[in-house]
């Protein structure tokens, strides 16, 4: 009898991915940590990348002298042995010392604001690379950030679902308090209007948290089982099936759909959509006035102006990540499965980076 030969089954690597306007897609960088959770580039084209769990914020940059042309043609990186593109180079910009960084949000300043999980505590940390706890909130997680024309951080958070009104001195106010416990997305249109996702009932629930980045009470999508030679056997790796069950993905465990909710500028809520199946991940507007939500666990895409609303696009996976605006304000649709990252848009003009 052939012994059995255990073959660990091949994992993508956590990265930041640069892709040109041709489609061409290099490393820049690749963290320690099991994901990159957020991102900003300041006025300088420099990146600032969140990572999680037990997760820092990388400063990186394109290297003094090296190759900035978009459209040079160049090998792309073998992943699987973890290639970095060599003219980019990154260091830790800020440890926080938590448990998760979920969000990062620049103003105009310069400074950054970092929304980190299990203290529910926002940072502030400058360009000299001095940090402070800017806001300490009594919830376990604060979730996304978005900043007001006025210099106000909005923040959402997860336990009780709150959206706060943060002031530059740190003085917070509850704008609302959501029907569901955590605010997973944020957006702001010219109006003053804020836009806040909600997922996940508020009552206790003895289920199990579901694998990662499957809510609760889905059935996860399976592929054909490959043809394998007689006594090979495919099994996941320790370490990173270690990862994946301590991390929680955004929005696990959720039950009960989620809701957008609008928040008028008198601080008067508006619930304007509600789906039992489809979990918000993502808010943003395209150059339409219409309002874009990002959602699992289909891969659909909303497009919502006034009363209507339609399925503007699909995929097989959208899960955690942000619909981010590109320099024309049209969204940049991110998921987590190769092949399955693109960028929607009158125009491909310029590149963008993906995280996973």
């Amino acid at each position: 009898m052939t012994p059995a030969i255990s073959t660990p089954l091949p994992v993508p690597p956590p990265g930041l991915y640069r892709i040109t306007p041709a489609g061409q897609a290099t490393t820049v960088f690749e963290p320690t940590e099991l994901q990159v959770q957020a991102l900003v580039v300041d006025k300088n084209g420099v990146i600032y990348a969140g990572t999680a769990p037990d997760g820092k914020v990388y400063k990186i940059e394109h290297k003094t002298g090296a190759k900035t042309d978009p459209t040079a043609k160049s090998s792309p990186p073998d992943k699987s042995k973890g290639q970095v593109d060599p003219n980019w180079m990154s260091s830790v910009y800020f440890d926080p010392g938590t448990k998760y960084i979920w969000d990062l949000a620049l103003d105009s300043s310069g400074d950054i604001f970092v929304a980190t999980g299990d203290k529910g505590e926002i940072y502030r940390v400058t360009p000299k690379g001095e940090h402070s706890v800017f806001f300490k909130s009594d919830e376990a997680h604060i979730r996304v950030l978005a900043l007001d024309p006025k210099g106000n951080l909005i923040a959402g958070s997860d336990g009780s679902g709150l959206v706060y009104r943060i002031s530059a001195a740190g003085e917070a106010f509850v704008l609302y308090s959501a029907p569901k416990k955590e605010i997973t997305a944020l957006a702001l249109d010219g109006a003053g209007n804020i836009y806040a996702a909600g997922v996940g009932e508020k009552r206790p629930s003895s289920s199990m948290m579901p694998g990662f980045g499957q809510p609760t009470g889905s059935t996860p999508s399976t592929s054909p089982a490959p043809t394998l030679p007689p006594g090979v056997v495919l099994t996941p790796t320790l370490g990173s099936m270690t990862g994946m069950m301590n991390f929680p993905a955004p929005g696990a465990g959720a039950t009960g759909g989620s809701e957008i909710y609008r928040i008028a500028p008198d601080g008067s809520p508006t619930r304007l959509w509600t789906s039992r199946e489809d979990i918000v991940y993502a808010l943003a507007f395209d150059p339409q006035g219409r309002l874009l939500a990002g959602t699992g666990n289909r891969g659909h895409v909303f497009a919502m102006k006034a009363k209507t609303i339609h399925r503007s696009a699909q995929s097989g996976h959208f899960a955690g990540d942000g619909l981010r605006q590109s320099p024309w304000r049209w969204p940049v649709r991110l998921g987590k499965q190769p092949g399955q990252d693109f960028r929607a848009g009158p125009s491909a003009s310029d590149g963008g980076y993906l995280r996973k």
